[in-house]
C-alpha cells in the first residue's frame, strides 16, 4: 500500500484508490486506547468505535475490510509491513528533543474538537486557492474562542450574541476536497507559559530551511518556537537557519 499524508488517500500498490485515511479529530495513535491482550486494534473515545490496525495487512486485506465496512477506521504504526509513507520534501528541526510538542489541526471539525477540549487555537492561512470547491466563512469568537462557520452565502454571519463579539478569521474562500485544507491552527493547552520553548511539529507557514545558489529551497517541516502568550515565533536553530549549497 501507498500513503500519501498530504490528502489523506490510501492506494494499493498498483495505484488503486483503497480509501481516505483521515481523523478529523486529529488524533494519534498514541491517542486511542488499547483494547484487551491479542488484540492489536485501539479503541477511539471520540467516536466511541474500533479502529483497526493494518500493519500486518496487505491490499487484498485491507480492499476486503473496506467492502464489508465503507466506514471502517483504520491506522498503522512504524511496524507496518506493507505500508509506504509518502514523505514530503523538506527537513525537520533539529535539536529539539524533550520540547513540549504542540499539535497542528488542519481542518474545522478538528479545531472546533480541540477548542471545545480546552485547546487555544493559534489560527494560521494554510494555502491559497482558486474559486473551485466548498465555500467557507469562518469566525472566532473574542472571548470563548469557540469556531463559527458556514458555507451558505444566505448565512454569513453568527447569530447569537453581538457581531462585535466575533472575529473574521477568513471571509470567503474556496476548498477542493483533493487538496489540503487552507486553514490550519496550532493547539496550544492550558498552562503554556509565555516565552516557553515548544516544537512546532507540523509547522503550518512556509518557513525555507535551506538555499541553493540557483535559488531552490527546501521546507521546513517543524520547528522550535517561543510561546510569546498570544503567538508563537519561531525559535530557528543554526542548523534551521537558511543556507547557501553549492
Amino acid at each position: 500500500m501507498i500513503f500519501d499524508p498530504k490528502i489523506g488517500a490510501l492506494y494499493a500498490d498498483d495505484g488503486t484508490f483503497i480509501k481516505t485515511v483521515h481523523c478529523p479529530m486529529a488524533l494519534r495513535v498514541e491517542d486511542l486506547a488499547t483494547l484487551p491482550v491479542a488484540s492489536p486494534d485501539r479503541h477511539c473515545g471520540a467516536c466511541d468505535k474500533t479502529v483497526r490496525c493494518i500493519d500486518e495487512m496487505d491490499d487484498a486485506d485491507i480492499q476486503q475490510a473496506i467492502a464489508e465496512d465503507h466506514s471502517l477506521c483504520v491506522f498503522s504504526t512504524a511496524a507496518a509491513k506493507h505500508v509506504v509513507f509518502l514523505k514530503p520534501i523538506g527537513q525537520h528541526a533539529w535539536d529539539v528533543d524533550g520540547l513540549p510538542v504542540i499539535k497542528t489541526a488542519r481542518s474545522l471539525p478538528a479545531m472546533a474538537d480541540a477548542q471545545a477540549r480546552g485547546y487555544r487555537l493559534v489560527i494560521r492561512r494554510n494555502e491559497q486557492c482558486g474559486g473551485i470547491g466548498s465555500k467557507y466563512i469562518v469566525f472566532q469568537h473574542n472571548t470563548t474562542g469557540e469556531l463559527w462557520w458556514s458555507g451558505d452565502f444566505r448565512n454569513s454571519r453568527p447569530d447569537d450574541g453581538e457581531e462585535a463579539e466575533w472575529r473574521l478569521v477568513a471571509d470567503w474562500f474556496h476548498h477542493r476536497p483533493d487538496q489540503p485544507f487552507p486553514l490550519a491552527a496550532y493547539l496550544v493547552p492550558q498552562g503554556l507559559k509565555a516565552g516557553q520553548r515548544v516544537l512546532l511539529e507540523d509547522l503550518i507557514e512556509d518557513v525555507g530551511s535551506e538555499y541553493w545558489n540557483q535559488g531552490d529551497s527546501r521546507r521546513l517541516l517543524s520547528s522550535a518556537a517561543v510561546w510569546r502568550g498570544d503567538d508563537f515565533e519561531l525559535a530557528l536553530s543554526s542548523a534551521d537557519i537558511p543556507q547557501m549549497v553549492g
